[in-house]
């Protein structure tokens, strides 16, 4: 009897633990060229998604995918290259031509220009965050002294009354700035010469209210070249932050109780990105493919065959959007282990055979396809057509690849198949 209940408390153990390991299903994918969205955020609620691309944000429909509408950019200068969301939802903020422009999510529109530069093509914001309350952002601001001589300093500014709260001298060369999301710390991932002359990556903790450094989480690299960082971003529940650096492209992550590294990516792989996951339990380092571990044990969990260079999550809904390239894909973090969307679906087999493409019809039904390959990049290394493919046909695409990671994006009607190939020769 005692041997029995055991054996009942353990089956219900090991069940409890596999209903609880986190899933990614795909709900949709899209193929999407010739945009090609820069940056994306989710609103507060979840329902939408705000895209950058070209000079305007557009506003996405979670549900379908579909753009419903596009921002009023009147006064917009130049083309976003960062952009980022309050917490709150109310305000998205990017940095175009080194002015700080925000954008108000209800009406749908440019609302301000905020200009740090004193001699514009030379100095200005080159990286700024939101607080999460909305009342002030961060900057990182170059100032102009003389055609050989600048000055930069942490500038945090009331953008509601157009007043400066506080301004720290700060002369290591930052491209990101992040709050955390309860607004007690930021960060700044600078790069700067040692006394070597070498380039070396610093992520620095701030506290806010007081404006200074807490502590240096990471001091890392000795390069001939500048490193810089492409990424940073706080867990959900602020315990971590992660850094992803742009040589060499190793995702870093930190407890940021105990400002020490719990858990760096394979150095043997390049990384593109990473995503702290809605329940704020698993990380996702993006490769040529998603891998997810556990916060809790900081252990490897599962893979995911699923590509994309940028990536942006809500707790909200537990919804992952990946875009990048000619595709994006909206994911939902599963913890049930069922499959609830399945919609657009094409069933395909795609394989490759002396560095070319085959494509099968698993349907039992023709198709008309269109057939769009890609490198990471996004750009079109093929493009084709095949009309009434006949249910088991097998097409061999006219064109033999070099080494190397592709995407194949098929499209039928208004039904989308995708899938990352890898060429080995």
């Amino acid at each position: 009897m005692i041997r029995l209940l055991v054996l009942i408390m353990v089956i219900s153990a090991l069940y409890r633990e596999v209903r609880a390991q986190t899933d990614l299903q795909l709900v949709w994918q899209k193929y999407t060229y010739p945009t090609h969205i820069s940056f994306a955020n989710f609103s507060k609620d979840g329902n939408y998604i705000y895209c950058s691309f070209g000079n305007n944000i557009h506003k996405m429909d979670v549900k379908t995918g579909e753009f419903i509408s596009t921002f009023d950019n009147t006064g917009m200068i130049g083309v976003p290259f960062s952009m980022s969301i309050s917490d709150l939802g109310n305000y998205i903020i990017t940095i175009n031509s080194s002015i700080v422009t925000i954008w108000d999510t209800k009406s749908e529109k440019l609302l301000k220009n905020i200009h740090f530069e004193k001699k514009p093509g030379y100095d200005g914001a080159l990286a700024v965050d939101i607080s999460p309350d909305e009342k002030y952002i961060i900057a990182w601001v170059t100032r102009w002294i003389n055609d050989n001589t600048t000055s930069a300093s942490i500038i945090v500014y009331d953008f509601n009354n157009d007043t400066t709260i506080s301004q720290i001298p700060f002369n290591e060369g930052t491209r990101i700035v992040r709050i955390t999301h309860n607004g007690k710390y930021f960060v700044t991932g600078s790069s700067y010469k040692d006394n070597y002359h070498k380039w070396r990556d610093k992520l620095t903790l701030w506290e806010t209210g007081t404006w200074k450094p807490v502590s240096i989480i990471e001091n890392t690299g000795e390069s001939e070249s500048q490193g810089e960082y492409n990424h940073i971003k706080f867990s959900y529940d602020d315990k971590f932050v992660g850094s992803l650096t742009r040589s060499p492209r190793v995702v870093h992550l930190f407890n940021l109780e105990t400002k020490s590294l719990v858990l760096t990516s394979d150095i043997s792989k390049s990384a593109i990105n990473f995503e702290f996951l809605p329940d704020s339990s698993y990380i996702s380092f993006n490769y040529d493919d998603l891998q997810v571990f556990s916060l809790k044990d900081l252990k490897f969990k599962k893979k995911f065959n699923y590509l994309g260079w940028g990536m942006t999550s809500s707790p909200a809904n537990k919804n992952i959007f990946i875009y990048g390239a000619d595709n994006v894909s909206l994911l939902n973090q599963n913890t049930s282990g069922i499959i609830e969307n399945k919609i657009n679906e094409l069933l395909f087999d795609i394989s490759t055979e002396n560095g070319k493409i085959i494509i099968s019809n698993k349907n039992d039904y023709s198709v008309n396809l269109q057939i769009a390959v890609t490198d990471l990049l996004g750009k079109i290394i093929l493009s084709d057509n095949i009309n009434e493919m006949q249910p088991n046909e097998k097409v061999s695409l006219n064109i033999i690849l070099q080494s190397g990671i592709y995407i194949c994006n098929l499209l039928s009607g208004n039904k989308k198949y995708s899938k990352k190939i890898e060429i080995l020769r």
